[in-house]
């Protein structure tokens, strides 16, 4: 019996606690890519580094639409870098994920392919 109140005053205990739950922190970052010479935007291959030591946290390809979302993100600094086939690589600025802007979404980026004719070659980056 003594066992039985004993595990009933725990139970009661850790049910009735005053202590806080603390929610898991985690954000999204979206981004969306619009074709150089063409539509194509589909397959656009897309990674997202930690910005304190450029380590690779998610990869992922593009919708039919060009839209790419990273979630379950911790809070911390990104940056996002594009790849795809006839295009010039693309990097972009640190953005945070943070309490107060836990969703970023990203301007739309146009990729630059190297077989349009778009003038003098210059390098591109994506700006939050």
């Amino acid at each position: 019996m003594k066992q039985i109140l004993t595990l009933f005053a725990l139970a009661q205990f850790i049910l009735c606690s005053n202590l806080p739950l603390k929610a898991a922190q985690s954000g999204t970052i979206r981004l969306k890519i619009q074709g150089a010479c063409s539509d194509v935007t589909t397959g656009v291959f897309v990674q997202l580094h930690s910005a304190k030591d450029s380590a690779l946290v998610q990869t992922g390809l593009t919708e039919a639409n060009g839209t790419v979302e990273f979630t379950g993100l911790p809070y911390e600094r990104y940056y996002i870098s594009v790849e795809h086939v006839n295009c010039k690589p693309l990097s972009s600025t640190p953005v945070e994920v943070s309490e107060s802007t836990p969703l970023i979404n990203m301007a739309s980026v146009q990729l630059e392919s190297y077989k349009c004719d778009q003038g003098p070659s210059q390098t591109r980056s994506l700006i939050y």
